[in-house]
């Protein structure tokens, strides 16, 4: 059975870990080293590039207060220069993306966001210690993008939940100088490459197989991003490293299988695309997307009585 937490906010009960950026290292393997390394309850996980708000760990440690179901606890985060919401939590779409809450909304006008999400963000986190090594950690092969979905999906699977407090804030400095150039060359290969991993992984066989036709639109999608960029071999380098990534995929799937205690219909979804303003500010984007979010739905809507 899980510790149960205090009874009110204890400071000394989450250990701070500010994640900065080393090359050769990826944010996956500093969480988990820090996982591995602290001795309280919760360790509350923060981006280099991200400052939490002062009220914001006890604020996120009074949410969970008797909780002992849950794993993760996620702040608002905020756009550092200009203070509008970049993203709160969100769900976990069954194409395999992250699909955050009141993208780019004013901080005073944000709608309503999920208070118990299928997935968040790991920009900051307060992760109770005794899920993530239940779950196994965070997914060092990943490197980066799309590991906060496996890690969701993995203790939500388990039986844990997720909670989001829009009333913690943290910012985010998302100027080019705190992001590296070889992160953000690599962004659109390693999104491509991990949608796959993390779905080979954790979806049942069956979902895959309802949901193979919108898969491979998603996927048409993708490469036609890439041809558009200029960057025509991007889906194919992809395709290489997942399919060297197979067997690993395929031992991590068979060993989560048997832990695993929640199936895919209340694991996935279809919420809205969390596409960024980049990508929906190209002719037809906004379109595209629009499109493909009513068919995720429809087509969600008709196959999850099956799963």
């Amino acid at each position: 059975m899980m510790e149960q937490p205090p009874h009110e906010p204890n400071l000394t009960e989450a250990t701070v870990a500010h994640l900065n950026y080393i090359p050769g290292l990826g944010p996956c393997g500093r969480r988990n080293a820090a996982l591995l390394q602290a001795r309280t309850p919760w360790v509350f996980l923060v981006d280099g590039d991200v400052k939490p708000a002062a009220t914001c760990l006890p604020t996120l440690l009074e949410a969970a207060l008797g909780r002992p179901d849950v794993a993760a606890v996620s702040p608002r985060i905020l756009d550092a220069r200009t203070g509008l919401v970049l993203h709160d939590a969100g769900g976990a779409h069954f194409l395999g993306d992250l699909c955050l809450e009141n993208r780019q909304a004013d901080g005073d006008s944000a709608g309503t966001c999920a208070r118990s999400p299928g997935a968040a963000s790991s920009a900051a986190w307060l992760v109770r210690r005794d899920w993530a090594l239940a779950c196994g950690l965070f997914d060092e092969s990943l490197e980066v993008y799309r590991d906060d979905l496996d890690f969701s999906l993995r203790v939500r699977a388990l039986g844990a939940c997720l909670l989001h407090v829009p009333q913690a804030l943290a910012f985010h400095d998302r100027s080019p100088r705190a992001h590296p150039a070889d992160l953000r060359r690599s962004r659109v290969r390693l999104q491509g490459r991990n949608r796959w991993l993390v779905l080979l992984k954790l979806m049942r066989v069956k979902t895959l197989a309802l949901t193979l036709p919108l898969q491979i639109l998603y996927e048409f999608l993708s490469a036609a991003r890439c041809l558009r960029d200029g960057r025509p071999f991007e889906p194919l380098v992809w395709w290489i490293e997942i399919l060297r990534a197979l067997p690993a995929t395929f031992r991590a799937r068979r060993s989560f299988s048997r832990l695993r205690r929640i199936g895919d219909a209340e694991l996935f979804g279809a919420p809205p695309l969390s596409w960024s303003e980049e990508i929906q500010a190209r002719p037809g984007a906004r379109w595209a997307k629009a499109g493909l979010d009513a068919l995720s739905r429809a087509h969600w809507k008709l196959i999850s009585p099956w799963l």
